[in-house]
């Protein structure tokens, strides 16, 4: 399972390349069950402009199903898994509840989750680094993109305080020079990540929650 949702998520990060992409990231978390949210979505004038300069068709089933692809053949997880497909948007939104660790042993994961610590908890979000350099034109596509993180601070998560990366050696430059955005709007915390920063990451990406 680690294996294929790891997957899945580089295979996203390649229309990251040629194509806008939001991903809504949502947590709770109340008495050890959290309820966790996952919606990417991608700009469908994009991937068509995309197929017309290529001469092929696109086949939006590859990014409506990756959701089913995923949870689609567990029983014991709670899943939600609804298709994003308007005029102007195509991807899925993924809604999983249940105790946590319940959760991480049965994915045998525990990306996107909220896991416990002595300072507080973290939540793991995969890197794109599929170790390739990106040129240019897929940079500046990239720039006007946010991972966006939503906490409930209520529940379990009521005495988090702020967040930040883990310190390493490749987010201590983020952290200094305030490209990570957290902010809190009455019981909630809102934390913006840039995109780009996803795909310079040569290892998954930890936040921190600390209280």
């Amino acid at each position: 399972m680690k294996t294929k949702i790891k997957l899945i998520i580089l295979i996203l990060g390649s229309f990251f390349l040629t194509s806008c992409i939001d991903i809504f990231h949502a947590v709770s978390l109340d008495k050890g069950n959290a309820k966790v949210t996952v919606r990417y979505t991608i700009q469908k004038g994009m991937l068509e402009t995309i197929g017309s300069m290529s001469g092929e068709a696109t086949d939006y089933s590859e990014f409506t199903d990756m959701g089913d692809e995923i949870f689609g053949d567990f029983n014991i997880i709670e899943a939600e898994i609804l298709t994003i497909n308007t005029s102007y948007h195509l991807g899925a939104e993924v809604i999983i509840r249940g105790r946590v660790n319940d959760l991480v042993s049965e994915l045998e994961e525990s990306m996107f989750l909220p896991i416990k610590t002595d300072l507080g908890y973290e939540i793991s979000i995969p890197s794109l680094n599929e170790g390739e350099e990106s040129d240019e034109m897929a940079l500046a596509f990239m720039s006007g993109s946010n991972y966006t993180l939503l906490l409930d601070l209520t529940g379990d998560l009521k005495k988090v305080k702020t967040a930040r990366l883990k310190p390493s050696s490749e987010s201590e430059d983020f952290n200094e020079a305030g490209e990570i955005l957290v902010n809190i709007y009455g019981s909630s915390m809102l934390v913006e990540i840039p995109i780009i920063l996803l795909f310079m990451a040569e290892e998954d990406i930890v936040i921190e929650l600390l209280q």
